[in-house]
């Protein structure tokens, strides 16, 4: 037994829009073919906005599930071509716009981020660096601290020939001497570690000797330890020569 074929009603489309033209074909399930005014079929895409200027089947005629409406839309196949093009065209060249804003900001965005993490590794590393000078300082006021400061003072009333310094502290000796002539007073300065002068290393002795000068009547040494005076002497007439000892 043969089936029935089912006819579907035309719907009126002249001089409406293409687009729901095309809706109410697809709804009501009908075969179509869409062509510009000289007959060129649209093989892809359509202008939905054109005008349906006709159509080879009339509006509310039954259309057979084998046949094909040829529906005519007032806008070339060239036109809606060129339409299509700079729609295109104009959708790139908005969507290259927005790209490229989108990577403006993406680069702002990775340079302040950047930006913020030097600034971040300097603070760490200036944070480093002022611990480690802040350490040094406390370890250096520390040292300081256990030092003792040794003074050697030489005065006379002329000119000073020669001076030397002997240090005999943590078993360790040492001498400087000065042969320059010149005035006074003379000051030295040396400084010791505290734990140099303990009973541990036995014996420590400080000494400074000079000699005075042709015009000289009178020369003075002096040794200070932390500023308290702990050995003294004085010798009178030229060339004589002065010693200041001072031990433990």
């Amino acid at each position: 037994m043969a089936t029935k074929e089912m006819a579907r009603s035309m719907p009126d489309l002249v001089g409406n829009p293409l687009g729901e033209g095309v809706a109410d074909m697809a709804f009501s399930e009908i075969s179509f073919t869409i062509v510009d005014p000289d007959g060129a079929v649209f093989e892809t895409r359509y202008p939905r906005e054109g005008i349906v200027t006709a159509q080879s089947i009339a509006a509310g005629a039954r259309v057979g599930a084998s046949e094909n409406v040829q529906v005519t839309v007032g806008v070339s196949v060239k036109e809606a071509k060129a339409a299509f093009d700079a729609a295109d065209a104009a959708a790139a060249k908005k969507a290259d716009a927005e790209k490229e804003k989108a990577d403006a900001v993406a680069k702002k965005e990775e340079e302040a981020a950047n930006k913020a993490s030097e600034d971040a590794s300097k603070a760490a590393a200036d944070a480093e660096a002022a611990a480690t000078k802040r350490a040094a300082a406390e370890a250096a006021q520390a040292k300081r601290d256990t030092e003792k400061e040794i003074t050697y003072i030489v005065e006379a009333d002329g000119p000073i020939d020669g001076i030397t310094y002997s240090n005999f502290v943590g078993n360790k000796n040492g001498q400087e001497s000065d042969t320059v002539s010149r005035t006074g007073p003379i000051v030295k300065k040396y400084r010791f570690d505290g734990d140099d002068f303990t009973s541990a290393y036995g014996f420590w002795s400080l000494g400074v000797g000079a000699t005075a000068g042709e015009t000289t009547t009178s020369i003075t040494c002096r040794i200070l330890m932390d500023g308290t005076e702990v050995s003294k002497q004085t010798s009178t007439g030229a060339y004589s020569l002065v010693l200041c000892n001072a031990g433990g």
